[in-house]
């Protein structure tokens, strides 16, 4: 486990390899990353695949030892709203492997999406299904002692609402809520308000912010942005929240300025 809370998401980072990531955060003052599992190279360099044989994992742990960097959690880019249910058991398959392989490294969180199909065209199938999906993977990942985090990322998951009733007939305590405050307020919720509806499932969190340019809303670095994020805090350590507080910063050309930024914020306001 990561000696501080403070870590490093992965999305920001994935034009950097494995090893450079790991270096690139410790230089940073991270002592723990979020990775990429099964990504699309195109999308994300800095990943680990689910079917790596043992001796590429023992290299990914030889290099966690070298630079000092625990890898901490996972993330994946599932889908379980899609339509075709074959498609769907891919999802699933997807998703198992991840698990077997956060089991093999000592990983405990994973964040995976619920799906991201189009808020307009959500039907009582597409909850049935997405159900039916979640509580298989988290039947499985909790028999491996993994905790699948579903993150409100807009459409199905955009509001404290909307992710409450994601959850609303999974059965599986491995399931629970990656609580992102800055997609809140992009999606048009106070963050403070959609935080305290899921508050009792959140087991991990993402952290970036919002500010307005041009008059849309755009991602920024922790403090630069329109958020109030002390009551934010105040209530996570209400709920005695204990989990990762992962840097999210997603802008690839000033991406160590954004979440070293990020990180002193969050340190700033108490989090260790």
């Amino acid at each position: 486990m990561s000696k501080s809370k403070i870590i490093a998401a992965a999305w920001g980072f994935r034009e950097m390899g494995t090893e450079k990531y790991l270096k690139c955060v410790k230089e940073l003052g991270f002592a723990g990353v979020e990775i990429h599992v099964d990504s699309d190279p195109k999308e994300a360099r800095n990943s680990l695949y689910s079917q790596a044989t043992n001796v590429e994992n023992k290299r990914i742990q030889s290099l966690s030892k070298k630079y000092g960097v625990d890898i901490a959690s996972f993330a994946i880019g599932n889908d379980f709203t899609l339509g075709n249910d074959n498609d769907l058991l891919v999802q699933i398959e997807k998703v198992k492997k991840a698990v077997d392989l956060a089991s093999k490294l000592n990983v405990s969180e994973i964040r995976i999406f619920a799906g991201f199909i189009d808020k307009s065209k959500i039907t009582t199938t597409t909850y049935n299904k997405l159900w039916d999906c979640l509580n298989k993977v988290g039947d499985y990942a909790q028999k491996k002692k993994v905790c699948l985090c579903i993150e409100n990322h807009g459409g199905i998951t955009a509001g404290g609402e909307d992710c409450l009733k994601v959850l609303k007939n999974v059965k599986s305590s491995a399931i629970a809520i990656n609580c992102d405050p800055a997609n809140f307020c992009y999606y048009g919720e106070d963050p403070l308000v959609g935080l305290k509806k899921v508050a009792k499932y959140v087991q991990y969190t993402h952290w970036k912010d919002v500010h307005k340019r041009n008059g849309k809303l755009e991602y920024c670095a922790l403090g630069e942005g329109i958020i109030d994020w002390k009551p934010i805090i105040a209530k996570l350590k209400d709920i005695n929240y204990k989990g990762y507080y992962a840097v999210e910063y997603e802008t690839i050309a000033d991406v160590q300025r954004g979440a070293f930024l990020s990180a002193n914020v969050l340190r700033m306001l108490g989090v260790k």
